[in-house]
């Protein structure tokens, strides 16, 4: 069997396991449901054993028992947590998610070591809603380069989707090298959305980094509907200022910070924000992507003035569609804390119910939504 054999092979596979994974989510929110409207405990101990007793039976060898007990009992833990506790109020079905055939349309740069690919997939035009992300597979990429890579439209078209990404690694170089014409295979729409705030409401988005950008779709969603919206961008300096033409677009005003003050306010974003609370009046809603200190800070303060705010995480991701659990998050659960996939019932969180005491800092590189 030839190599693109097997990648065909391998994409197939993938696509019946997004089926199969989406009817079983579907399946055990169903079951939930009976067995709540009958007080039936949801969680039965016997049918799990049972049910491993079988997979194991079907296995050829291939893949170890543990394994498989491994896979199958947090696949059952994480329906559980969906049918009691959503992580955030724009939840949706991942029911319509489709694997696609994408076309490179344009592919250039946009500032020092960040870039901007638009993407041809009219199968995919108008499936998103804004928070939601895709997963890219390089067609013909270099060797190792088999996982896909995730990221957030910048900005939706007729006839597809931008993106905006940093070129830190292996895979967005490789993504920043494409020409137009190239051949891309794009999984999506992935994960959550942004909850929409109400007409006549005051809405404030705080975009950190390269993730900036993916907020421009909110920001136009918000103005069409309504909403007054204020945004903030913050990064290290000019250079690495990304999204100023999204967030224009949608936003009422803009304001601009560095760390080195080399343009706007001379701090981060949260201080620029700070910097105008007062004037800014009363504010009904928070949107937010970044760095993990710069949510983390943003959740802080929405928290003190009691003010509903959604952060969008940004995670090293695998599958993107919740069965390989690497990208993992702690939410409060009472006195504790459960874990939740930021590909699933994330990336977009209710910043009240994040554990941010449990949220280390970013991990050593970039992430791939934002350009690893």
């Amino acid at each position: 069997m030839s190599l693109d054999e097997i990648r065909q092979r391998i994409d197939a596979i993938d696509t019946e396991l997004v089926r199969l994974l989406d009817r079983r989510a579907q399946a055990g929110r169903d079951v939930g449901k009976a067995k709540a409207a009958l007080g039936l405990p949801l969680y039965q101990a016997g049918r799990e054993e049972a049910v491993l007793a079988r997979l194991r039976g079907l296995s050829d060898g291939s893949m170890p028992p543990a394994s498989i007990d491994t896979i199958y009992r947090t696949i059952m833990r994480e329906t559980l947590a969906l049918q009691t506790a959503p992580a955030c109020a724009g939840h949706q079905s991942g029911a319509g998610k489709r694997d696609v055939a994408g076309r490179v349309a344009a592919n250039a740069a946009v500032l020092p070591g960040v870039s901007r690919m638009r993407v041809i997939a009219p199968e995919l035009a108008g499936t998103f809603q804004p928070g939601q992300f895709f997963q890219i597979r390089v067609e013909g990429g270099a060797d190792g380069l088999f996982l896909r890579r995730p990221f957030a439209p910048s900005a939706y078209t007729d006839d597809g989707f931008e993106f905006t990404y940093a070129v830190v690694g292996a895979g967005t170089r490789h993504l920043a090298g494409m020409v137009p014409g190239a051949g891309v295979r794009v999984l999506g729409p992935l994960g959550n959305a942004f909850t929409p705030a109400p007409a006549g409401a005051h809405a404030v988005l705080l975009g950190g980094g390269c993730g900036a950008p993916s907020l421009g779709p909110l920001a136009a969603a918000c103005r069409r509907n309504g909403v007054t919206v204020t945004g903030f961008i913050g990064a290290r300096s000019v250079d690495g200022l990304v999204g100023r033409d999204e967030f224009t677009a949608g936003c009422d005003a803009v304001h601009l910070a560095t760390d080195d003050g080399t343009c706007g306010w001379k701090g981060t974003g949260v201080d620029a924000f700070l910097s105008r609370r007062d004037e800014l009046g009363p504010i009904d809603r928070i949107y937010a992507i970044g760095p993990i200190p710069m949510l983390r800070a943003v959740a802080a303060l929405a928290a003190r003035e009691g003010i509903p705010c959604e952060v969008s995480l940004e995670e090293r991701m695998a599958c993107g569609f919740g069965a390989c659990m690497g990208c993992v998050v702690p939410v409060r659960d009472g006195n504790g804390s459960v874990y939740r996939r930021v590909c699933h019932e994330g990336p977009v969180f209710d910043a009240a119910a994040l554990a941010w005491d449990e949220i280390g800092v970013v991990r050593a590189g970039a992430k791939e939504r934002t350009g690893s």
